[in-house]
């Protein structure tokens, strides 16, 4: 549980800051560690949101934010069969790149493919070495599917995060489930 969420949601917003940021080589450098520091603001971004949103110190509507994404099927025979080791790159032999369908999912779903993430995440970059997208998939979907998703969208849902402010919040005792129920707006 969370004492205090400003602490958190100033983090994201300084991972934001790092999101817009960060340029990418247009060839490998070593000494390079701009993909790392990517990774690390993906990986911080996903995990300070899913805590929030679990803490209870977002409004209801927050659990409910979707995003537009791509997803691309899987078109290996039994990927269950293959060695993980050799699925880590999300390349065109593990997945249908041409037959990308824009989907929009529940943001949650999202934030825990980056957190159990089954492959080396992979970036869209532009000519400026800026980070346009990234692609994705958990240990639980790798079998099924793979998500683009655009870094606008990201920063954008985000933003929705750092900026949510719960106002109000109502609870009662709901005598059929046994529980308390509340509710945040």
């Amino acid at each position: 549980m969370l004492h205090d969420s400003y602490p958190w949601r100033n983090e994201i917003r300084k991972l934001i800051e790092d999101l817009q940021a960060i340029r990418l080589p247009s060839e490998y450098d070593e000494e390079d560690d701009g993909d790392f520091r990517i990774e690390r603001a993906l990986l911080y971004s996903a995990y300070a949101t899913r805590l929030l949103l679990d803490a209870g110190k977002m409004t209801d509507e927050a659990n409910e934010y979707r995003l537009s994404v791509g997803v691309m099927p899987n078109i290996m025979n039994e990927p269950e069969k293959i060695q993980p080791l050799f699925r880590r790159v999300p390349d065109s032999e593990c997945y249908d790149y041409a037959s990308e369908q824009t989907k929009t999912v529940l943001a949650r779903r999202i934030l825990n493919q980056i957190i159990h993430s089954f492959v080396v995440i992979m970036y869209e970059v532009d000519e400026l070495g800026r980070v346009m997208g990234f692609y994705v998939t958990s240990d639980y979907a790798a079998n099924t599917e793979l998500y683009h998703i655009k870094m606008d969208n990201w920063i954008e849902y985000l933003t929705r995060i750092v900026d949510n402010e719960i106002a109000e919040m109502h609870s009662y005792f709901d005598s059929e489930k046994g529980r308390w129920t509340t509710y945040s707006s």
